[in-house]
């Protein structure tokens, strides 16, 4: 699938070529711009919109839309955006007012330790994912990817994804990137599945990461 630049028509994100379906672009455009100014206001209440909201967000397919791998990106980084705003929302109303400094200490040591490493598949170095990646593959299980906003439209058996997903964070010695290229999902349709588009993108990404480091 090819992409076209569309930094000269004035578009948020590439658009993929004309013949290709991509994310509809006033759809993109008008959900970003209300996340941005969601989270630039600090909205509370039930209008808020919410970390949930955006990792739940779908748009309707359209020929010559926006590249759905560089959208997504986007969308991770404002869905970690508003998941940590959360729990330091969260953090800040549970701590007890007696709490020691020490304790605190404590609490600082363990946010600062490294992050896990993914040992590499080809021959066990260790491959350091990017937080984007690893913050999808530490989803819950029927949670990592949207389902299609077309609930007649093809989308990937969710249970095989999340099979896959769970081998790139317990056993990711036994795929190597080609494997990964080679990979098939069962079908399914509409919510009952992953939107292709994502799954896809997600893995050449993991794919790009892995051949980065090789």
């Amino acid at each position: 699938m090819s992409t076209e630049n569309s930094a000269t028509n004035g578009a948020s994100f590439p658009r993929v070529s004309a013949d290709d379906y991509g994310y509809a672009p006033q759809e993109v455009d008008a959900f970003i711009a209300r996340a941005r100014k969601s989270f630039a206001s600090n909205e509370t209440g039930p209008e808020a919109m919410t970390a949930e909201d955006i990792r739940s967000a779908t748009f309707e397919p359209a020929k010559g839309g926006y590249d759905a791998a560089e959208v997504d990106e986007a969308l991770d980084r404002l869905e970690q955006a508003f998941a940590g705003r959360e729990e330091s929302t969260v953090a800040v109303a549970t701590v007890p007012p007696s709490q020691t400094a020490a304790a605190r200490m404590d609490d600082d040591d363990v946010a600062a330790a490294p992050p896990a490493v993914t040992e590499l598949p080809d021959d066990g170095e260790p491959l350091d994912f990017s937080d984007l990646v690893r913050g999808r593959l530490d989803r819950p299980r029927g949670e990592r990817f949207r389902a299609p906003s077309n609930p007649g439209a093809m989308s990937y058996n969710r249970d095989d994804v999340d099979a896959l997903c769970d081998r790139l964070v317990l056993n990711p010695r036994a795929l190597d990137t080609q494997a990964l290229r080679d990979v098939t999902f069962r079908v399914t349709r509409g919510d009952e599945g992953y939107e292709e588009a994502q799954v896809d993108a997600f893995l050449e990404r993991v794919i790009q990461e892995i051949d980065g480091q090789l």
